[in-house]
């Protein structure tokens, strides 16, 4: 990864792994661009495996943007009023956007494994 220009984001992690309602979740920082994104992995047998991002009734920030055939879902935070660490020379403190930060990304995380934790828990209701 190329160096980030100084911001909130110093001294954070590139990447978090964790479990969570049964799932595996990961908290990653983008390669180029610096913001984080999170992912989501169900197993095969989960209502949402094999199905595209847009066709998963899930709520985290910015809508699921990511999906691959192996069972991972994802976000970004780099939708309008997030504040992206190479895009300009801007800090939090001279801009009206946000910076989405490790805590808030496992945030998005958990509420994301909860929301497939109830979709398996109904598919075998």
């Amino acid at each position: 990864m190329n160096k980030l220009p100084s911001g909130v984001w110093d001294g954070e992690p590139n990447l978090l792994e964790f479990r969570v309602f049964g799932f595996e979740c990961h908290a990653k920082r983008h390669d180029s661009m610096g913001h984080l994104c999170g992912y989501i992995q169900v197993d095969a047998d989960h209502p949402w495996y094999g199905k595209d991002y847009n066709n998963v009734d899930a709520e985290v920030h910015g809508g699921l943007t990511y999906c691959t055939s192996s069972g991972w879902f994802g976000f970004d935070c780099a939708h309008a009023g997030d504040l992206v660490p190479r895009i300009g020379d801007l800090t939090p403190d001279d801009s009206n956007e946000t910076y989405r930060d490790m805590g808030y990304v496992v945030g998005e995380l958990i509420k994301l494994a909860k929301q497939a934790k109830e979709a398996e828990d109904a598919q075998s209701n």
